[in-house]
């Protein structure tokens, strides 16, 4: 499931990427028409973006005099603060599943779209329809992201216990860990390769086009990490390994990329 939700919507990455370079909260929308008009976005596919993005919960903008700021909201900012943080530690686990059981008639087919694309925004897995594990308990999180329930739906939360080879195997299903794995092995190679290059990058639009193609993806991807106990991870799991040497890429690229975004910021009013 977070597969799919993190393959659908780069463009909502690329947003997410521009506020995690830029280390600011708010952004103005000015700025980000421009950056990502830069990136290919008609004005009209961007209107129709930031719109998309304010109604699933994951951008909000206030008015200062004639300009919009933005700013990143919900289980998507959350991610983001923790793409940009340290590796975390494995996280200390009993065994047990948090599942969320979900029944949601075709009618109700917009809430059933996001109840999916919010589980697995907050770590979320599809062990089989219907059913939604996590290792950690995120039921408070999502219920009040969910809001009402429509009539005729339901939403209940349990705890699934299995075997050891059981819980590895739903694991390795709810999270296509094998897929992931190699994904995050690929991005890996390409960000090692990057930061064996000797120069460092000047502070152009190049540079924030580089550094998103770079990134832009393997940021996508990391939202589908749901940072598992090492019993659930398979063998010679990339994503500790991958998350250091993002770090020491941020710290050679984004003092340029920043550069570059304050200066498009100084110019729409700071």
């Amino acid at each position: 499931m977070s597969r799919s939700v993190a393959r659908r919507s780069p463009t909502v990455g690329l947003v997410a990427f521009l506020f995690g370079v830029s280390g600011r909260t708010e952004l103005p929308g000015g700025v980000l028409a421009e950056m990502l008009g830069e990136f290919g976005l008609s004005p009209a596919a961007v209107r129709q973006l930031l719109a998309r993005m304010r109604a699933h919960g994951q951008l909000a903008g206030r008015r200062v005099g004639r300009r919009t700021l933005h700013r990143l909201v919900g289980p998507i900012a959350a991610q983001v603060d923790q793409v940009r943080a340290p590796p975390p530690a494995p996280p200390s686990w009993d065994g047990s599943f948090h599942a969320v059981l979900h029944h949601v008639p075709e009618r109700h087919r917009a809430f059933r779209d996001r109840l999916r694309r919010v589980a697995g925004l907050l770590g979320y897995g599809a062990l089989q329809p219907g059913v939604l594990i996590a290792v950690a308990d995120r039921a408070a999180d999502l219920d009040a992201a969910l809001g009402e329930i429509p009539a005729g739906a339901g939403v209940r939360h349990a705890r699934l216990t299995l075997d050891a080879p059981d819980r590895r195997a739903a694991a390795s299903l709810a999270w296509d860990l094998p897929g992931l794995a190699a994904d995050l092995h690929a991005h890996h190679r390409a960000v090692a390769a990057a930061l064996a290059e000797p120069d460092d990058p000047p502070s152009t639009a190049a540079t924030v086009h580089r550094l998103a193609s770079l990134t832009n993806e393997v940021y996508l991807d990391l939202l589908r990490d749901p940072d598992l106990p090492a019993e659930l991870r398979p063998d010679d799991w990339p994503g500790d390994a991958l998350r250091a040497d993002l770090g020491a890429l941020a710290a050679r690229w984004i003092p340029p990329v920043r550069a570059h975004l304050d200066a498009r910021v100084a110019a729409h009013g700071g």
